[in-house]
């Protein structure tokens, strides 16, 4: 266990004006991103049940890995050998199996032979780990002592029907250890100072921001990017109290409160939708704290309650085809109805889940541009720290993604050049993972690898650092733009119960050239316009009426457009002001105001019923013969239609739409400025 030498000291804590029990508080002045307790080993950690096969049990290197470089800093060459004698746990090496056997498993390994072929949970690995090594006089009196005077939290685990499952894993411990004839939260948070990393099995306490000498250490038991309600509600579920600190207490007032219109102007079709889930579940799906004494607020806590439920759910498939389709139908809630802004969870999780979802399906392509929307518009806002372990982490993943794409030759936007993208994110990374993980930790040991490997590619391909730099401010400025793109057609694409896909954002940018958006119909996952449309030659893109564009604004709740989205139009077109096309769409909106209410009204719309093929028989007798016969589609080498015209038929994940009462602007997000890292190499 660390020492007071460390870098802390404990004492009482006051929060708030209340005692709160023992605190950790730092013994020195201490800077962002500097470490203040190492522990070289913890005195338990245990690993995740599905890493179990492919991770070593004693230094936790991971020897697998995908395509787009995950594994990190692991030779090829390396892989794990399983026990002989328990066959549960692995090692990548003789070195690490015998320092493990050392540390213990020689007295555990004979334990676990019994049970090989059973799955156990974690907590009960590092139970029993603990139990053995006391057993056997390898945990001292003092640290048992330590450990004996942490809360059981018996009676919190009885009050809330958890204490049967809890006895019976205790009751496995002791039988599994052979220990049962042996043995009869303060430093909490939700706007933490410290973090804590691993670096194999080293730990460290590090600070996220700058520290003073006499300074309350805090940490976050749980995810500080959430709501207020759901903060506190986890927490007292989990770990039976109330937080207090200074985030908390000032109410539901900060950023990951905020709605991105007000609940009041929530479209009809959802209001229903909530109060349909009210009346139902009789508000069982709303979280301890959500619902106020108003008709909106308990609406948008319904909702909000069933977003999670939603979320919650998508994480329990295994298969990531099903994962995705549970994910797109939590987004559309979210973003249909108006209230999410785009930091707001659970739809951060829920496009995190859909990255990894979208990785494990090789769809490469797809996973950029949730990445490009997230490094955009959600981690500058919940992670503000260019050090915060999260925000490096995920940008490392978005780095290794764009160098697979360069390396496969993968188009995702005219102009981007992917590998000095990639070059770009991971010289961010090389010097905020110093930070972050500490300069002599493996992945920054690893992410300096990469970068001397990217940097002496570049300059020998550019020449010169200076024109290197050149290319990648020009890269920098076209990430920036595709994330702006892709997040208003996000907003733009979602209509009634389906995915709809009006345009792929691909942006054609030369470095003299003023933007100019290309919308050609050919993504594979997303629902082209509707049959019938006429094929525009220019560009690729589907077209339809006036009055289908009107139906389509009526039906997702959205009768006036505001003037950031008139300039979105004239930069998708790249030829008319945005003057223009709100001269053009006065009559659309007219017509949609006009439809909604004579819908309203009850009036039935019929539809035009579908063409007979040629050669059947009519009611008559005759041959009915359609208005038009389309050309054979062109065949590829093998014969088959070409891609686009296949994707244009997929169809894609119904889920709820976008809407807001008529005349109500939604509440525009304010753009943050680029990552100051994000440019020249340094």
């Amino acid at each position: 266990m660390p020492s007071n030498d460390d870098g802390y000291y404990i004492a009482d804590s006051n929060i708030g004006g209340q005692p709160a029990g023992k605190g950790f508080f730092s013994s020195k002045d201490v800077q962002s991103g500097e470490p203040i307790v190492t522990v070289k080993r913890p005195l338990m950690a245990s690993l995740e049940s599905e890493r179990l096969k492919d991770t070593c049990a004693n230094c936790y290197m991971w020897t697998e890995g995908s395509a787009i470089g995950s594994r990190l800093y692991a030779n090829k060459a390396t892989g794990v050998s399983v026990c002989a004698g328990c066959k549960r746990f692995r090692y990548c090496s003789k070195a690490c199996q015998r320092e493990a056997w050392n540390r213990g498993h020689k007295h555990e390994c004979k334990n676990l032979r019994p049970v090989a072929d059973r799955e156990l949970p974690k907590a009960v690995l590092g139970c029993m780990e603990i139990l053995i090594r006391r057993k056997h006089g390898l945990i001292d009196d003092q640290t048992w002592q330590l450990l004996c005077h942490l809360d059981s939290h018996v009676d919190d685990f009885k009050n809330n029907g958890n204490y049967g499952g809890i006895e019976l894993m205790a009751m496995g411990t002791s039988q599994f250890s052979a220990t049962q004839d042996t043995f009869t939260k303060d430093f909490v948070a939700a706007i933490p100072n410290t973090y804590i990393v691993m670096d194999g099995p080293q730990m460290q306490l590090r600070a996220l921001g700058d520290i003073k000498k006499g300074e309350e250490l805090f940490i976050s038991y749980i995810d500080p990017t959430m709501p207020l309600a759901r903060r506190q509600s986890e927490l007292q579920q989990r770990w039976f109290f109330t937080c207090k600190c200074s985030k908390c207490n000032l109410g539901p007032l900060r950023e990951e409160d905020d709605w991105a219109i007000e609940p009041a102007d929530l479209a009809e079709r959802y209001k229903t939708l909530a109060d349909v889930d009210i009346q139902r579940n009789n508000e069982t799906n709303m979280d301890t704290g959500h619902a106020g004494e108003s008709v909106e607020e308990r609406r948008v806590a319904a909702l909000e309650g069933k977003a999670f439920q939603l979320y919650e759910a998508e994480q329990g498939h295994s298969d990531p085809a099903e994962a995705i389709h549970a994910i797109k139908e939590a987004i559309a809630l979210c973003t249909g109805s108006g209230l999410w802004p785009t930091y707001r969870q659970p739809l951060p999780a829920l496009r995190d889940d859909f990255i990894v979802n979208l990785l494990a399906l090789g769809n490469y392509k797809d996973a950029w541009f949730e990445c490009v929307k997230r490094h955009r518009h959600v981690i500058p806002k919940l992670y503000s720290q260019m050090h915060h372990p999260v925000r490096v982490v995920q940008t490392w993943q978005m780095a290794m993604l764009a160098q697979y794409l360069a390396s496969a030759g993968v188009e995702v936007a005219p102009g981007a050049d992917m590998a000095l993208i990639a070059a770009m994110l991971i010289n961010t990374i090389n010097v905020t993972a110093r930070m972050s993980h500490g300069a002599e930790s493996a992945f920054a040991k690893s992410v300096q690898l990469k970068f001397s490997e990217v940097e002496d590619e570049l300059v020998g391909k550019f020449g010169s650092k200076v024109e290197m730099n050149k290319a990648i401010q020009y890269q920098a400025t076209l990430l920036a733009d595709m994330g702006n793109v892709s997040q208003e057609l996000e907003k733009m694409c979602i209509f009634s119960t389906h995915y709809v896909c009006l345009t792929r954002p691909l942006l054609r940018l030369g470095p003299n050239d003023s933007p100019n958006y290309l919308t050609p119909a050919e993504s594979s996952n997303h629902r082209t316009m509707p049959p019938k449309a006429n094929l525009d030659q220019a560009n690729g893109a589907k077209m339809v009426s006036a009055d289908c564009v009107s139906v389509l604004l009526m039906a997702s709740g959205n009768t006036s457009i505001s003037r950031t989205q008139y300039d979105m139009m004239s930069a998708l077109d790249g030829t008319r002001t945005a003057s223009s096309f709100q001269h053009q769409f006065r009559s659309i909106l007219q017509k949609a105001k006009e439809l909604k209410t004579r819908q309203e009204a009850g009036e039935e719309f019929v539809p035009v019923e579908a063409a007979r093929k040629r050669g059947a028989a009519g009611d008559d007798g005759d041959t009915a013969t359609p208005p038009h016969t389309p050309k054979k589609a062109k065949g590829t080498p093998k014969g088959t239609p070409k891609a686009a015209s296949k994707a244009a038929s997929n169809a894609t994940t119904k889920g709820p739409t976008k809407g807001g009462e008529e005349g109500k602007a939604v509440k525009q997000e304010p753009m943050d400025e680029l990552d100051e890292l994000d440019g020249a190499f340094v």
